[in-house]
């Protein structure tokens, strides 16, 4: 065979295999399986900051919220923390607050592949991930994650900038994956747009704001700034936490009301370590039952 018709086999292989990938449609990008990000005592956090934890409007935390060094905790009520859940500030926040560094700089030294910066109408999977030259990372639209139905999938994004959603974006899985596996590693600041459904574990070197109406299944934790919350849901997976939880007994519940200190936790999906339901009615309804049951055995002995 020629030159010129080895060549045109070449081509014509060629030509096949780029009609094969454009009539294949859009392809998940690949990436190097990446361990998790190990937390410790900061697992049980839905926000954790540097310097102050400002609140506006009734925003629903399931998570515990802290700040330290700062002391400053401000706007609940009219926020709440759904119990057991509590508020902590100073000194006992110093270990997950450690903790919280040991974890970003592990995502920051994660094995990642570039990407494009713009996240949205992107399908994932498994892996670490960055920008263009570290740069800012965007979200507008919808993020897909696919698990490739691997319970252990592991998803790390890395930025020396700064993270932002446009409004109404989300992130999805498919095949599988667990929001307690997507971490987000922010050199900068994170803003997380009004009518956003954000999931993982954002850990921010300066500050996180979550504009009115965000809504957050994972963490927000800011190493050295504020965390700023308008009017949000904020929701942390029981499955999620690790066993080093921090000594809820130097909390302090933002509501001094018994029916705050014994609510039910309002749960955005169910999983192992889900709380069951309790109100004051039902403690009463079970310990009349109790009564009514001792009463009965009295009087039958009686009899």
């Amino acid at each position: 065979m020629s030159l010129l018709s080895t060549r045109a086999v070449g081509a014509g292989f060629l030509s096949l295999g780029i009609a094969v990938a454009v009539c294949a449609g859009p392809m998940a990008a690949s990436a190097d399986i990446v361990p998790t990000i190990g937390l410790g005592t900061a697992s049980s956090f839905a926000v954790l900051a540097g310097s102050t934890v400002t609140n506006t409007g009734g925003s629903v935390i399931d998570g515990d919220v802290g700040v330290s060094p700062g002391l400053a905790i401000v706007g609940y009520p009219p926020g709440h923390v759904n119990a057991p859940s509590a508020l902590f500030a100073g000194a006992p926040v110093d270990g997950p607050k450690a903790d919280l560094v040991t974890a970003y700089n592990q995502a920051h030294d994660t094995p990642a592949t570039s990407i494009l910066p713009e996240l949205g109408g992107q399908t994932l999977i498994p892996g670490g991930y960055f920008g263009t030259a570290h740069g800012p990372l965007q979200l507008t639209g919808d993020l897909v994650l696919d698990g490739q139905d691997n319970a252990s999938a592991v998803w790390v994004f890395q930025t020396d900038s700064t993270l932002t959603t446009a409004s109404g974006s989300t992130v999805s899985f498919i095949n599988g994956g667990s929001v307690c596996n997507v971490f987000w590693q922010v050199g900068s600041s994170a803003t997380i747009a009004g009518g956003s459904s954000f999931v993982g574990t954002v850990m921010a070197l300066t500050s996180i704001t979550a504009v009115t109406g965000a809504d957050i299944e994972g963490r927000l934790l800011a190493r050295n700034g504020a965390v700023t919350l308008d009017t949000n849901t904020i929701f942390v997976d029981p499955g999620c936490v690790t066993g080093e939880v921090i000594d809820r007994t130097e909390g302090t519940a933002d509501s001094d009301s018994l029916e705050a200190l014994v609510a039910s936790r309002t749960l955005a999906a169910t999983g192992v370590g889900v709380a069951p339901t309790l109100t004051v009615a039902a403690l009463l309804g079970l310990l009349g039952v109790a009564l009514l049951a001792a009463r009965s055995v009295v009087a039958r002995r009686r009899s």
